[in-house]
């Protein structure tokens, strides 16, 4: 992201965690969970995602595949001026006490 949070409309954003360890393993597999909320500046709610990984609940991630974790966002248009958005984020393991949490702000420069 540039220095100032600005991005172009339609310009996707992208969180990348690498996580070497601390995820449970069963059966080979590890079981993550993923949320994403987005609001604007007055606190209107863009997304509120509560598990963007709930299609592999039944099957688990490879741990391969678990060590590298990413989320984006993505303002198509606005129907009005918006100061900034915020995006809140949590990644969690399902079966174990890991959890990554946090914020970040962005513009959109016109």
């Amino acid at each position: 992201m540039p220095a100032d949070n600005s991005v172009a409309l339609g310009q996707k954003l992208w969180v990348y965690f690498y996580v070497d360890s601390g995820w449970k393993i069963k059966n080979g597999r590890v079981f993550l969970g993923a949320s994403e909320a987005m609001y604007t500046d007055d606190g209107e709610t863009v997304i509120d995602e509560k598990d963007l990984f709930a299609k592999n609940d039944s099957s688990g991630l490879d741990l391969d595949h678990s060590k590298i974790i990413k989320l984006s966002s993505l303002i198509r248009s606005e129907n009005r001026p918006v100061k900034y958005y915020k995006v809140m984020f949590r990644v969690w393991d399902k079966n174990g006490d890991a959890e990554i949490a946090g914020h970040y702000n962005f513009l959109i420069h016109h």
